[in-house]
């Protein structure tokens, strides 16, 4: 079990060093990370550019399976955002996907869209973000139905790692 728990703690780094790496790449400027936390299965911290010092976006980010994450943000603007990413997908940048999510069990649907913002990630919206963060705050699963893709994730500490991205 620990080295399981390992795994994810380590993939999850690897997978927010690579999406600071594929932002930095698309903007042309670095990211420099501040405010480090570690809650339960989540782990992030407040991203800033490098050149111009100044406030990005706050994410954290835990692992599902097979390779997938899910990352919750919120920019400098006070936007939220949810993207889930794999580095084995190979998405053409921009396409805009129909996806619906299912929050616990016995939760709502919510059907959201799915945009491409690299190959291997998708950034999920829905016409009420406020809303569904709200649900998120106290969810202990989320699965997402893309196509004949489905992905489930635990998202036990959520509530907390919420918190802490208010914090950044």
């Amino acid at each position: 079990m620990f080295e399981n728990r390992l795994r994810r703690v380590i993939r999850c780094w690897i997978f927010l060093a690579c999406f600071l790496l594929a932002a930095g790449l698309r903007s042309g400027e670095g990211a420099t990370v501040k405010n480090s936390f570690r809650t339960a299965n989540w782990s992030g911290g407040a991203y800033y550019d490098a050149q111009r010092k100044t406030f990005e976006r706050c994410t954290a980010t835990t692992a599902g399976g097979a390779g997938t994450f899910v990352s919750y943000s919120v920019d400098r603007q006070f936007r939220w955002h949810v993207t889930v990413s794999n580095p084995a997908w190979n998405f053409t940048e921009s396409a805009t996907r129909h996806i619906r999510m299912q929050i616990d069990d016995a939760g709502v649907a919510v059907n959201a869209s799915a945009i491409a913002i690299s190959k291997s990630a998708l950034e999920l919206q829905t016409s009420d973000p406020i809303l569904l963060f709200a649900r998120l705050r106290i969810a202990q699963k989320m699965r997402l139905i893309l196509g004949g893709l489905v992905l489930e994730f635990s998202l036990d500490g959520g509530e907390e790692a919420l918190s802490n991205l208010t914090r950044c």
